[in-house]
Protein backbone atom coordinates (compact mmCIF):
# COMPACT_ATOMS: atom_id res chain seq x y z
CA UNK A 1 0.00 0.00 0.00
CA UNK A 2 2.84 2.37 0.89
CA UNK A 3 4.48 1.84 -2.52
CA UNK A 4 1.17 2.53 -4.28
CA UNK A 5 0.84 5.84 -2.42
CA UNK A 6 4.41 6.75 -3.39
CA UNK A 7 3.69 5.96 -7.04
CA UNK A 8 0.54 8.10 -6.98
CA UNK A 9 2.47 10.92 -5.28
CA UNK A 10 5.21 10.70 -7.93
CA UNK A 11 2.67 10.88 -10.74
CA UNK A 12 0.88 13.86 -9.19
CA UNK A 13 4.12 15.76 -8.54
CA UNK A 14 5.53 15.07 -11.99
CA UNK A 15 2.25 16.16 -13.60
CA UNK A 16 2.43 19.45 -11.70
CA UNK A 17 5.90 20.11 -13.09
CA UNK A 18 5.53 18.68 -16.59
CA UNK A 19 6.80 20.51 -19.64
CA UNK A 20 4.48 23.24 -20.93
CA UNK A 21 2.21 22.51 -23.87
CA UNK A 22 3.30 24.67 -26.83
CA UNK A 23 0.70 27.27 -27.80
CA UNK A 24 2.24 28.48 -31.06
CA UNK A 25 1.68 27.05 -34.52
CA UNK A 26 5.40 26.45 -35.06
CA UNK A 27 6.99 25.25 -31.78
CA UNK A 28 10.67 24.50 -31.40
CA UNK A 29 12.24 21.11 -30.69
CA UNK A 30 14.91 21.34 -28.00
CA UNK A 31 17.19 18.49 -26.97
CA UNK A 32 18.43 18.84 -23.40
CA UNK A 33 21.55 16.94 -22.41
CA UNK A 34 22.09 17.32 -18.66
CA UNK A 35 23.75 14.65 -16.56
CA UNK A 36 25.64 14.26 -13.31
CA UNK A 37 29.38 13.69 -13.06
CA UNK A 38 28.41 10.13 -12.13
CA UNK A 39 26.82 9.51 -15.55
CA UNK A 40 23.28 9.52 -14.17
CA UNK A 41 20.25 11.60 -14.99
CA UNK A 42 19.66 14.75 -12.94
CA UNK A 43 16.45 16.44 -11.95
CA UNK A 44 16.34 19.91 -13.49
CA UNK A 45 13.60 22.48 -12.99
CA UNK A 46 13.20 25.02 -15.79
CA UNK A 47 11.11 28.16 -16.28
CA UNK A 48 10.42 30.46 -19.19
CA UNK A 49 11.04 34.16 -18.63
CA UNK A 50 8.96 36.58 -20.69
CA UNK A 51 10.35 39.82 -22.09
CA UNK A 52 8.41 41.76 -19.43
CA UNK A 53 10.09 39.71 -16.65
CA UNK A 54 7.10 37.46 -15.89
CA UNK A 55 8.26 33.95 -14.99
CA UNK A 56 6.35 30.96 -16.30
CA UNK A 57 5.51 27.78 -14.42
CA UNK A 58 8.32 25.42 -13.45
CA UNK A 59 8.70 22.25 -15.42
CA UNK A 60 10.81 19.23 -14.77
CA UNK A 61 13.29 17.31 -16.88
CA UNK A 62 14.91 14.08 -15.83
CA UNK A 63 11.56 12.62 -14.73
CA UNK A 64 12.83 9.07 -14.64
CA UNK A 65 15.19 10.07 -11.84
CA UNK A 66 12.38 11.91 -10.06
CA UNK A 67 10.27 8.74 -9.99
CA UNK A 68 13.33 6.77 -8.83
CA UNK A 69 13.90 9.28 -6.04
CA UNK A 70 10.31 9.08 -4.83
CA UNK A 71 10.42 5.28 -4.93
CA UNK A 72 13.81 5.28 -3.15
CA UNK A 73 15.63 3.52 -5.98
CA UNK A 74 18.87 4.55 -7.68
CA UNK A 75 18.82 7.28 -10.35
CA UNK A 76 18.46 6.25 -13.95
CA UNK A 77 21.23 6.29 -16.50
CA UNK A 78 21.47 9.57 -18.40
CA UNK A 79 19.86 9.98 -21.80
CA UNK A 80 19.02 13.15 -23.77
CA UNK A 81 15.48 14.49 -23.50
CA UNK A 82 13.60 16.21 -26.34
CA UNK A 83 11.02 18.89 -25.52
CA UNK A 84 8.63 20.82 -27.72
CA UNK A 85 8.67 24.45 -26.54
CA UNK A 86 7.33 27.83 -27.55
CA UNK A 87 9.85 30.41 -28.69
CA UNK A 88 11.48 32.31 -25.84
CA UNK A 89 14.12 32.24 -23.15
CA UNK A 90 14.25 29.35 -20.67
CA UNK A 91 16.41 29.24 -17.57
CA UNK A 92 17.56 26.53 -15.19
CA UNK A 93 15.66 27.34 -12.01
CA UNK A 94 17.32 24.66 -9.87
CA UNK A 95 18.68 21.14 -10.11
CA UNK A 96 19.31 18.05 -8.03
CA UNK A 97 22.19 15.59 -8.32
CA UNK A 98 22.13 12.16 -6.68
CA UNK A 99 25.57 11.03 -5.49
CA UNK A 100 26.59 7.34 -5.65
CA UNK A 101 26.08 7.07 -1.87
CA UNK A 102 22.40 8.02 -2.43
CA UNK A 103 22.75 11.49 -0.95
CA UNK A 104 20.73 14.03 -2.89
CA UNK A 105 22.46 17.37 -3.45
CA UNK A 106 20.43 20.39 -4.54
CA UNK A 107 21.50 23.67 -6.12
CA UNK A 108 19.51 25.62 -3.51
CA UNK A 109 17.98 24.71 -0.18
CA UNK A 110 14.26 24.35 0.30
CA UNK A 111 11.34 23.04 -1.70
CA UNK A 112 11.73 23.37 -5.48
CA UNK A 113 8.85 25.87 -5.65
CA UNK A 114 10.73 28.20 -3.31
CA UNK A 115 13.99 28.17 -5.27
CA UNK A 116 14.92 30.90 -7.71
CA UNK A 117 17.29 30.54 -10.66
CA UNK A 118 16.80 34.05 -12.07
CA UNK A 119 18.75 37.14 -10.95
CA UNK A 120 16.14 39.90 -11.26
CA UNK A 121 18.67 42.68 -10.58
CA UNK A 122 21.08 41.56 -13.32
CA UNK A 123 18.32 40.27 -15.65
CA UNK A 124 20.16 36.99 -16.24
CA UNK A 125 20.12 33.45 -14.89
CA UNK A 126 21.94 32.38 -11.75
CA UNK A 127 22.84 29.10 -13.51
CA UNK A 128 22.09 28.78 -17.25
CA UNK A 129 19.61 29.97 -19.82
CA UNK A 130 19.03 29.51 -23.54
CA UNK A 131 16.82 31.16 -26.11
CA UNK A 132 14.93 29.25 -28.78
CA UNK A 133 13.22 30.63 -31.88
CA UNK A 134 9.95 29.58 -33.43
CA UNK A 135 10.34 26.35 -35.42
CA UNK A 136 13.98 25.96 -34.42
CA UNK A 137 15.55 22.56 -33.86
CA UNK A 138 18.08 23.14 -31.09
CA UNK A 139 20.41 20.57 -29.58
CA UNK A 140 21.86 22.03 -26.41
CA UNK A 141 25.47 21.20 -25.58
CA UNK A 142 25.94 18.24 -23.26
CA UNK A 143 26.27 19.57 -19.71
CA UNK A 144 27.76 17.63 -16.83
CA UNK A 145 26.88 18.99 -13.38
CA UNK A 146 28.39 18.11 -10.02
CA UNK A 147 27.17 18.61 -6.48
CA UNK A 148 29.07 21.90 -6.06
CA UNK A 149 27.30 23.71 -8.95
CA UNK A 150 30.26 23.18 -11.24
CA UNK A 151 29.41 22.50 -14.88
CA UNK A 152 31.46 21.09 -17.69
CA UNK A 153 30.39 21.78 -21.27
CA UNK A 154 31.59 23.10 -24.61
CA UNK A 155 29.35 25.81 -26.01
CA UNK A 156 30.99 26.61 -29.34
CA UNK A 157 27.75 28.12 -30.72
CA UNK A 158 27.19 30.43 -27.73
CA UNK A 159 23.79 28.92 -26.93
CA UNK A 160 23.96 29.38 -23.16
CA UNK A 161 24.02 32.43 -20.94
CA UNK A 162 25.96 31.43 -17.82
CA UNK A 163 25.07 32.96 -14.47
CA UNK A 164 27.01 33.83 -11.33
CA UNK A 165 26.14 30.68 -9.33
CA UNK A 166 27.51 28.23 -11.87
CA UNK A 167 31.23 27.62 -12.08
CA UNK A 168 32.74 26.06 -15.22
CA UNK A 169 35.50 23.52 -15.46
Amino acid sequence: MKKLLLIVAALVLSACASAPKPQGANPAKVTLQFKSVYGKSIIAFWRKIEEDGVKGDRFLTGQSQFAAMVLNSPPSKYKPQVLTLNAGTYYLDSFQVDRPDNILCVSQRGHYTGRNGWDDAAQKPFYLSFTVKEGQVLVLPEVTLDVDCVASFEDTQGVFTVGSRLARK
